[in-house]
């Protein structure tokens, strides 16, 4: 009887110690709702700071590139095409907010505006672009908004100038040609002491980046062509 009593038990004791070996299905989906929330956490988090990686890498790139043109311009850096350069500078086409061209001008001597060349196309980093509303300018209000922009340095004091659009009007067959009417030529003007079609303005543009709608902020000062950036 007592030999009974005791094997009885240790089955029981047996089927509990089976039954303690796995988990319940309850157990189950809570930790793998627990782990899916986890990598969703992470999956946002890593797309945040990628973002407003992004958003940096833009804002520098930006600061870089104008500085770069404003020491080509006060050292009349020669161009790739072997040519001396008598103006560097950048072109904003806000129907294009992914990117920027740097453009060289030179041969001023021996043609009416001289002639215009690419040097770079600087594509931003993914989903960052200009915001639609930049630029905004304080020296001159009607820059706002603009659909493109030419940014220039004057030496010797690396004043800048804006031109107040992109146009460029040369013979077809001569497409490198700046024409005396377009918006390069008010920047040849400008650097002549010519024409006052061309604005010295304080730009600032904004930078944005879609996923987040964080925007960051790169401003040139008129004068002295300080360059700024929002941290």
């Amino acid at each position: 009887m007592q030999e009974g009593a005791i094997i009885a038990c240790m089955k029981a004791k047996s089927k509990i110690q089976r039954l303690n070996l796995g988990f319940t299905l309850i157990e189950l989906l809570v930790v793998i709702a627990i782990m899916g929330a986890l990598v969703g956490f992470m999956i946002v988090n890593l797309g945040l700071q990628r973002g407003a990686r992004n958003l940096k890498i833009a804002q520098d790139q930006l600061v870089t590139d104008l500085r770069k043109i404003q020491s080509y311009t006060l050292s009349s850096r020669v161009l790739s095409n072997g040519q001396p350069a008598q103006y560097y500078l950048m072109k904003f086409d806000f129907n294009q907010p992914d990117r920027y061209t740097i453009q060289g001008i030179y041969d001023t001597e021996n043609t009416t505006n001289g002639r215009l060349t690419n040097v770079e196309t600087v594509f931003l980093p993914q989903e960052v672009g200009f915001d639609p509303i930049a630029p905004s300018a304080t020296a001159n209000p009607t820059l706002t908004p603009k659909s493109c922009l030419l940014i220039a340095f004057k030496a010797p004091f690396a004043r800048v100038i804006v031109s107040e659009g992109c146009n460029q009007v040369a013979p077809v067959n001569y497409p490198y040609l700046i024409d005396s009417t377009d918006d390069y030529a008010k920047v040849t003007n400008f650097y002549n002491d010519t024409s006052v079609s061309s604005k010295e303005s304080t730009v600032t543009l904004k930078l944005k980046e879609g996923g987040t709608g964080t925007t960051k902020t790169v401003t040139v000062q008129a004068v002295n062509g300080l360059i700024t950036f929002e941290q």
